[in-house]
C-alpha cells in the first residue's frame, strides 16, 4: 500500500473543533498586520484611507470563521474595484487566513 493512501485514510478533519472558536479567541488582526504592512496595504488597496481600512478590520475582528472572514474580503474587494487576484489583495487575504490558522506554515 502507498504512503499517499495510508495518509489519505487515516486523515479526519474535526469539522466541529474547527467552529469552535469565537472572534474574541482569535489573535487581533493589529498584532498579525505590521506596521510597515498596515502603510503598504493603506497606500496599494485603500488609496491611503484609513478609516475604510479600520472598518473593514473591525468587521474582520468579529468574523468568527475564515469562511465569513473570506465573504467579507471579497465582499469588499468587489465594492470597491480591487483585483482579489493582486498581490496586495492575496497578501491581505493571507495575514486574515493566519489569523484562523496560525500552524499552516505556507501563509
Amino acid at each position: 500500500m502507498s504512503s499517499f493512501k495510508e495518509d489519505q485514510e487515516n486523515f479526519t478533519v474535526r469539522r466541529s473543533a474547527l467552529e469552535q472558536n469565537t472572534a474574541r479567541d482569535l489573535q487581533s488582526l493589529a498584532q498579525l498586520i505590521s506596521a510597515e504592512q498596515r502603510r503598504h496595504l493603506l497606500r496599494k488597496l485603500f488609496a491611503g484611507d484609513a478609516q475604510r481600512f479600520d472598518l473593514l478590520c473591525a468587521q474582520l475582528e468579529t468574523a468568527p470563521a475564515w469562511n465569513l472572514a473570506r465573504r467579507l474580503l471579497h465582499q469588499h474587494f468587489k465594492v470597491h474595484g480591487i483585483n482579489p487576484y493582486q498581490e496586495e489583495a492575496r497578501r491581505f487575504s493571507s495575514l486574515v487566513y493566519k489569523r484562523y490558522f496560525p500552524q499552516d506554515a505556507y501563509v
